[in-house]
């Protein structure tokens, strides 16, 4: 990968990046680190600042819906990232789920001994970098939710056992249960679901009393249900009642 898309993963991933850190990070000048922001200054993908640059969000390719449900409720996606990371340290395997707040968890995985399962053509990004080991399902590509599906991706996922299911959803009710947007993104994490020990479901807090279009899960089914802050207490009481383990 080419020393400047790597520098734009990193905006991607943290929003602002350091010329002194690229430099010593690419074992380049500063001055060759310059010329690459000027690059992505000329494209308006960033702001210059002191010493640095800073993403211009609304500009990411940024065209494709994916990024910007990624930089949606980042901060929100950042503390349900860090719970996940230390609920698996005694794990070996993951499934991990295309969905903007499964992938931003991801970058906090990246430098641990885990063999990470997804569907996702964003996280091999995510991991480029680090230790994680990575298997793609492939299959056919959406662009929009740059996430591989159909049979080729279903017969690899069917392929492979794993400790642990990261999936998230569209809406989450007492009533309906777990639901999905799609019918494609439902099967996908059917099967992960299915071939994992434990499954537990980040989400985050606006995503509670709100329904998709398809049935996923039924709440009694996950493990943990890891979000950014306490919810009402009847769903408090309500995961009580199923033997969830609710993390906030």
């Amino acid at each position: 990968m080419e020393r400047i898309e790597l520098i734009k993963k990193d905006l991607i991933d943290n929003h602002s990046v350091n010329i002194s850190d690229l430099s010593k990070k690419f074992g380049v000048t500063n001055q060759t680190i310059r010329r690459d922001l000027s690059q992505l200054e000329s494209e308006g993908l960033i702001t210059r600042t002191y010493g640095g640059a800073i993403l211009n969000e609304s500009k990411i390719d940024f065209a494709v819906p994916f990024y910007r449900r990624l930089a949606r409720n980042k901060e929100n996606k950042d503390k349900i990232a860090l719970k996940v990371t230390s609920l698996l340290k005694n794990y070996s395997s993951v499934f991990a789920d295309s969905s903007s707040t499964v992938v931003n968890a991801i970058k906090f995985l990246r430098d641990t001994n885990l063999t990470i399962v997804s569907n996702s053509a964003e996280v091999p990004r995510q991991l480029y970098n680090g230790k994680a080991n990575f298997i793609s399902s492939g299959g056919i590509l959406d662009r929009q939710s740059l996430s591989f599906h159909g049979v080729i991706a279903e017969r690899t996922l069917r392929n492979y056992n794993v400790d642990v299911a990261l999936i998230s959803c569209k809406g989450l009710d007492i009533a309906q249960g777990v639901t999905d947007s799609t019918d494609s993104e439902a099967v996908i994490k059917k099967i992960m679901i299915e071939q994992a020990n434990e499954v537990y479901l980040l989400v985050d807090s606006t995503k509670f009393w709100k329904k998709g279009f398809v049935h996923l899960i039924d709440i009694s089914k996950l493990s943990d249900v890891i979000t950014d802050k306490k919810p009402d207490t009847e769903w408090v009481e309500y995961f009580k009642q199923k033997n969830v383990n609710l993390i906030f």
